[in-house]
């Protein structure tokens, strides 16, 4: 009984002394987290001062660039006379001609018979790359995905 008495109080002990460490540690803590939060503090009133240095209003004015468009009027543009149109016309011809070149994307076929469309689905069942689909079934890229991408949907 004596030792249950003597382990009880080293227990108590213990315990006292390990708060006792949590609280002294605090307090060294919360002096080093001051410190450290002043320094913060300091930093940031360093950067806001280098901010304000380099703000763009105190840029001076001859050193911006004028912007080169000019304003223009609706009249302007609906109602240009007939030389400027045939020269904008001639322009964006030559621009539709460029885009339709560089990019042809080819379209969902979402009238697919239901032939292909089980074809389809059979393939990709077991195991078949897109393009090798493409080659069975005829039919593109886009559509083949449209129809497996509905059928994962529906499952």
């Amino acid at each position: 009984m004596d030792i249950w008495i003597l382990v009880l109080a080293l227990l108590v002990l213990s315990i006292i002394l390990l708060l006792m460490s949590l609280f002294t540690k605090d307090s060294n803590s919360n002096a080093s987290l001051n410190k450290k939060v002043e320094e913060q503090a300091e930093k940031i009133t360093e950067l806001q001062h280098m901010i304000n240095q380099l703000k763009v209003d105190n840029i001076p004015a001859e050193s911006v660039k004028e912007d080169f468009m000019q304003p223009v009027t609706a009249q302007e543009v609906y109602f240009a006379p007939k030389e400027n149109s045939d020269v904008i016309k001639e322009t964006l011809e030559q621009e539709d001609l460029q885009a339709t070149e560089e990019v042809v994307q080819p379209r969902v076929n979402y009238d697919v018979n239901d032939r292909n469309r089980e074809d389809i689905i059979r393939y990709y069942s077991q195991g078949y790359t897109l393009k090798e689909i493409e080659d069975e079934v005829d039919e593109e890229l886009v559509t083949i995905q449209y129809v497996i991408d509905e059928y994962i949907e529906n499952r």
